[in-house]
């Protein structure tokens, strides 16, 4: 269609040209041909018509928000003196990415997803999809970068119909039982952090509580784990089972990862080398999720 409309209004440019040229007066006895730069200048003259597009965003909270060809308008790149920027390759306008991005940014600020009793897929690191029912989530956050340049898109091929925003997941700290092995994803889904880990004696029945966790009111530092026949002092402790599993720094030990926890596991919890608890601390907060699957 955008080609259809362009070839239109070049076929209309060329019309006015001639027909100006050849009404203009004239030395020679035949009018002149108009050179390409001449079209272009005059095209550069005109306005396009605005894309018409109509988009309409859908959002959790029931709300919508409808991107016209007036709005649309707005998100176009302009030249310093304020008019329409016209790309010479198109001559047609082109919207500006910063524009669009503001946009998407404030829609997601505005209309941010919250689940409460929903449901959660989580995909581990080696791609294996789990599902949770039952999870009360609130920290999902926009892809912001692929939906600004879905609205590019949407806008410049003219699409007409609704659209739902992607969110995924926050930070948050995956542990695998199976590999004895911790990471922590940050908002954009990177590995920012990981670790070699000794979870909970299975051979004693203390082996970590598989499932959907998050950290809780009782993350703190520089106290003391009490248990039966146990006391353990830890610099950093991160809590995601009440009070009662987390992961903290383990400095009694001296090596962490492979079969440790089948044998000489710990009491529940998620040890960790004390470098690595220190930097953990810094990364979550309460309420981050915490996965522990095998």
């Amino acid at each position: 269609m955008r080609k259809v409309i362009r070839n239109t209004v070049l076929g209309v440019v060329l019309a006015l040209c001639s027909a100006l040229l050849l009404l203009a007066p004239s030395t020679s006895a035949e009018a002149a041909e108009p050179t390409q730069d001449e079209i272009n200048a005059f095209i550069a003259s005109l306005n396009p018509v605005a894309p018409p597009c109509d988009i309409v965003y859908k959002f959790s909270d029931g709300e919508t928000y409808e991107v016209t060809p007036a709005i649309a308008m707005t998100l176009m790149k302009t030249n310093a003196d304020g008019s329409f920027y016209i790309d010479p390759t198109t001559n047609y306008y082109a919207l500006d990415y910063d524009k669009c991005a503001a946009v998407v940014g404030a829609l997601a600020i505005q209309h941010s997803k919250k689940s409460t009793s929903n449901s959660v897929d989580f995909v581990t690191h080696d791609g294996e999809t789990i599902h949770y029912d039952g999870i009360s989530y609130s920290g999902w956050t926009v892809d912001t970068q692929n939906e600004t340049l879905w609205l590019m898109n949407a806008i410049m091929t003219f699409y007409n119909g609704e659209h739902e925003m992607t969110y995924k997941m926050g930070g948050y700290v995956e542990v695998d039982i199976s590999d004895q092995h911790a990471w922590y994803y940050d908002d954009n889904g990177n590995v920012v952090w990981d670790s070699d880990v000794v979870t909970g004696n299975t051979s004693r029945g203390n082996g970590t509580t598989l499932g959907y966790w998050t950290i809780t009111k009782y993350m703190t530092t520089n106290t003391t784990l009490v248990g039966e026949n146990y006391a353990s002092p830890v610099s950093y402790w991160m809590p995601f089972k009440g009070n009662s599993e987390g992961l903290h720094d383990a400095t009694w030990r001296s090596s962490f990862g492979g079969q440790i926890y089948k044998t000489s596991g710990s009491h529940g919890c998620v040890n960790l080398p004390y470098a690595k608890a220190k930097s953990l601390y810094s990364l979550v907060h309460v309420g981050t999720p915490v996965i522990v699957h095998q």
